[in-house]
């Protein structure tokens, strides 16, 4: 390193150079001296060997000798660094300086003039020495192949970060230039990171004039064989999200898509059914940029192929509903995995559906089904999120759709179901304009009638008259006009109905209703109407003839309206009524008690809870008893129904909270090997509730949680102790640097089982404890660690490259806290402050 400094020091200003050949040669018999070597065959002996004999050049090439002294030293440092050594910020710093110079010196100037990047565009003032020399690019590029040979050290990434753009344009032009190189170029892609080769491969293709037909071929070739290969989509996306900039967001998703989307569907058709699962793979992921991307890919392979898309993306989706769901008057129960794969498939066509431009129609083959499942859990089954997400897709569905197929499975939906779409003013508004469209192109007399029905319904609603009543369009006014010519009584009421409310609004609206009076008219004279109803038409006759100066009988109008439109009491005209006073305490302790003792699973957990709210609210009997209550919740927290054990978890949590005295005693039985073990854990449950609830007067108990955690993460059962660790972890979370008397034994026990104990679910919970505690700690991480900073550091990075997936997760989870308290603890922020003084003057 010391050699690497000498080598790349920026020229000494005060000292004046002929030519920077000259100030090259300087800095080489420098290095040279630092390394102990007399001139420049004998520091470059060690590359000879590593790679062969060097090309033979005629001429003296400063650059080049420049770029293979500092090989050599890095083929010195190749063999001394071990695997996963750490370097310092200094030693990473010259390392990046070497592949700048490696860059400019060495292979940018060797490449074909457009071949690349070109060096211009990449430094202020570059200093090129053009030359065109096969052998010396194909010998440079092998020699920075070697050293990248091993990606578990500081050479890789740094040349990764800084190289791999003038590589990957040399192998392109030595493939080029001879086909033997192709093998080895094939092979560096494929062992490389997918996204990185993405990320590259993409910045070479950016417009450039100069660039030669082949290579632009060549990169593209190479594009397409990665973006073909297993997950190449995922890594496209990745790629191109690191590339492109911000400052177009939309624009950036689209052409994310059109790029993933450009192979000709025709000639790729395998290429199209690998893509399918990788975009249900991005709309999966927890980041919304790619499900943003993966929503413009749907919508661009819709467009591509409707009929492929639906099979490749929408009907593994919709498989789920595709299921007989049995009773379907809203009680319907789902096991957990159902409800997970449901809630993901719901919450996967929401998304396609607002965020992409694809019609909901695409979901027509599977409406009746979505439907179906709607209705099996609209009371009681599943979650009341998954209900209430379901409702919200019916929704956006029924606003956006236009097949007659859907519009149909909508009408024929229970009327309650309706009426609780309908609470959505858009829905509302939606399904009355398009089964007033269905009402004039059915034929069926029973569908009429049944959409008279929906429309009745739905015309009493604000949304629909502030929507359609006040400014009715013409189609409207036409479809009156067609239904007042109706035979059937119950469409005559509803036209008249539809009348009286458009021209009550305005006097506009009875200028436009004037086309309608000869329908009216004839109406006047029908023998086929009920009296009732002759009377309103009468009414309305004498409305629009007289251009609202007659209104007739308003009370019988407003009475006939209230009929058609089968209107409820409003809310506010129902007085609630004042809730009976409940009776004594003790009564209700005592009925709470009696519940609890049930055999019934759902009165039973009712009872805990009643017990849970009487303790919270401090009732004096709860107080009296509460040895007693103890008892009670422990048997109860041993119970196999959820429902009853949770209640029984949050009771005691509740009774230790009023009484901390009992916090002890529960402690005690949290390690005990005669019970069970699900009761031990609800005990660490309770015990961490306790905890949370406590907040910052937790630290008056810290000994007793930390102890009895510490205790269990010793136990000889592994789901005990990883249990244990995860309970600890968040207690350390809560009690922050209050913990720092027993730092260094969680320190221990979380390093030691982290990295020895034979169970993967222990040391997973092990590397989510040093998370959690360097999240608790913050800012003061380093300052509480001390000393074993580094070694918390060291543990986390050796986890890091762990073969299992969830314990490389939380390792990196505990490193991302621990850089971040080092940040916020070294770069605090100056506080922006300005103090006025003006009655006083400001202290000395």
């Amino acid at each position: 390193f010391a050699a690497l400094a000498v080598l790349l020091k920026a020229p000494d200003r005060k000292k004046s150079f002929k030519s920077v050949e000259d100030s090259l040669r300087i800095k080489i018999s420098e290095a040279n001296h630092t390394l102990g070597f007399e001139n420049l065959a004998q520091s470059v002996d060690p590359l000879i060997q590593q790679c062969g004999p060097l090309p033979e050049s005629n001429t003296s090439d400063t650059a080049w000798d420049f770029s293979c002294v500092t090989l050599s030293i890095l083929f010195e440092l190749k063999n001394i660094l071990k695997d996963g050594a750490l370097l310092s910020v200094q030693h990473k710093s010259h390392l990046r300086a070497a592949a700048e110079f490696l860059s400019a010196l060495g292979v940018s100037p060797l490449l074909q003039p457009g071949v690349g990047i070109p060096l211009e565009s990449r430094c202020n003032a570059p200093i090129t020495f053009p030359r065109n020399d096969t052998k010396k690019l194909s010998y440079l590029l092998r020699a920075i192949l070697c050293l990248m040979q091993n990606k578990n050290t500081d050479i890789y990434s740094v040349f990764t970060a800084n190289l791999m753009l003038d590589i990957l344009a040399g192998l392109f032009q030595l493939s080029h230039e001879d086909k033997s190189f192709k093998l080895e170029t094939s092979k560096f892609i494929r062992s490389t990171h997918p996204p990185t080769v993405m990320k590259y491969l993409l910045l070479l293709l950016k417009p450039n004039p100069k660039c030669p037909k082949w290579f632009l071929l060549t990169t593209t070739s190479y594009l397409n064989k990665c973006l073909m290969s297993p997950g190449g989509v995922i890594s496209t996306v990745r790629a191109l999200h690191d590339v492109q900039s911000e400052h177009d967001v939309l624009e950036k998703y689209a052409k994310t898509a059109r790029i993933i989307l450009q192979p000709d569907f025709a000639r790729n058709a395998e290429y199209y059914k690998k893509l399918c699962p990788q975009v249900l793979y991005l709309l999966n992921s927890s980041n919304e940029e790619y499900k943003k991307v993966a929503s413009e890919i749907v919508q661009g392979l819709h467009l591509k192929n409707a009929e492929f898309c639906h099979q490749g993306l929408f009907f593994p989706i919709c498989q789920v509903f595709e299921q007989d769901f049995g009773d379907l008057e809203g009680r319907l129960i789902l096991d957990q995995e159902q409800e997970i794969k449901i809630s993901s498939s719901v919450e996967l066509l929401i998304l396609l559906i607002s965020h992409s431009k694809i019609s909901p129609d695409v979901l027509s083959r599977h409406f009746n089904d979505i439907c179906a499942f709607y209705l099996a859990t609209r009371k009681t089954g599943g979650t009341p999120a998954l209900r209430c997400r379901t409702k919200d897709l019916l929704s956006q569905v029924i606003v956006q759709a236009e097949e007659a197929s859907i519009w149909h499975t909508i009408s024929t939906l229970p009327e309650d179901c309706l009426e609780s779409l309908s609470e959505d003013s858009a829905v509302a508004q939606a399904m009355f304009s398009n089964f007033l469209k269905r009402f004039s192109t059915v034929d069926d007399l029973q569908e009429k009638m049944l959409l008279v029905s929906l429309l009745s319904s739905l015309a009493g609603l604000p949304s629909v008259q502030d929507e359609f009543m006040k400014k009715p369009s013409d189609q409207l006014i036409n479809l009156l006009k067609v239904l007042l010519e109706g035979e059937s009584a119950e469409i005559l009421d509803l036209a008249l109905m539809l009348l009286l409310a458009i021209i009550s609004h305005s006097e506009d609206n009875l200028k436009k209703c004037q086309k309608l009076l000869p329908a009216v008219q004839k109406l006047r004279t029908s023998k086929h109407i009920s009296e009732e109803t002759k009377i309103l038409v009468e009414q309305t006759f004498a409305i629009i003839a007289t251009f609202g100066a007659v209104s007739g009988d308003l009370l019988l109008v407003e009475k006939k309206l209230k009929k058609m439109f089968k209107e409820k009491k409003k809310i506010e005209e129902i007085k609630p009524q004042k809730p009976q006073q409940a009776g004594p305490a003790k009564l209700s302790f005592k009925e709470s008690l009696e519940e609890a003792a049930d055999e019934e699973i759902p009165v039973k957990g009712h009872g805990y809870l009643s017990l849970t709210k009487l303790i919270r609210n401090k009732d004096q009997y709860s107080k009296e008893q509460a040895a007693e209550l103890f008892q009670l919740a422990v048997s109860g927290m041993e119970h196999d129904d959820s429902y009853v054990y949770l209640a029984a978890v949050g009771m005691m949590s509740a009774l230790i909270l009023e009484n901390l005295a009992l916090l002890p005693k529960l402690a005690e039985n949290y390690n005990k090997q005669e019970l069970s073990l699900p009761l031990r854990n609800r005990i660490g449950e309770a015990l961490l509730q306790v905890c949370k609830n406590l907040g910052e007067v937790a630290g008056s108990q810290r000994q007793i949680l930390l102890n009895v955690y510490l205790s269990g993460a010793k136990d000889a059962n592994p789901t005990h102790r990883a249990s244990s660790l995860s309970n600890l972890g968040e207690a350390c979370k809560v009690l922050g640097y209050r913990v720092s008397s027993d730092l260094q034994e969680i320190l221990l026990c979380a390093q030691g089982l982290s990295t020895s104990d034979p169970d993967m679910h222990v040391r997973r919970a092990a590397a989510l404890l040093l998370a959690l505690l360097l999240q608790g700690l913050g800012t003061q991480a380093v300052n509480t660690l001390g000393s074993s900073s580094l070694d918390v550091y060291r543990t986390m990075k050796e986890l890091a490259q762990s073969s299992d997936e969830t314990l490389r997760l939380q390792a990196q989870l505990a490193l991302e806290e621990l850089n971040r308290g080092i940040k916020e603890s070294i770069f605090k922020p100056q506080p922006m402050e300005r103090h006025i003084y003006i009655t006083s003057p400001p202290p000395i």
